[in-house]
């Protein structure tokens, strides 16, 4: 899991106990492979997260690649993926 907003999400939960960390929202588009254990993981946070579920199309991912001569540069790639079931 990654992507800025996941990142936002964990990082206010870190300054948010329950049942304040509820006030913590955010959304997951769950394509059909999005794992299981991913789900659990993240209600576990105790955020109010809505997932939608999304079964007619795969998770979207991306790379993000850093290197030494960028000054805070980066290149986004999306994967493209196909669905092997």
């Amino acid at each position: 899991m990654g992507g800025a907003g996941s990142w936002a999400a964990l990082g206010a939960r870190l300054f948010r106990k329950p049942p304040s960390s509820e006030l913590v929202g955010w959304v997951v588009h769950a394509g059909s492979d999005f794992p299981v254990e991913v789900e659990h993981e993240i209600y576990s946070w105790q955020t109010l997260c809505d997932l939608i579920r999304t079964p007619e199309r795969l998770t979207t991912r991306g790379l993000n690649n850093y290197t030494d001569q960028e000054h805070r540069g980066r290149h986004l790639q999306i994967i493209e993926r196909q669905d092997m079931g």
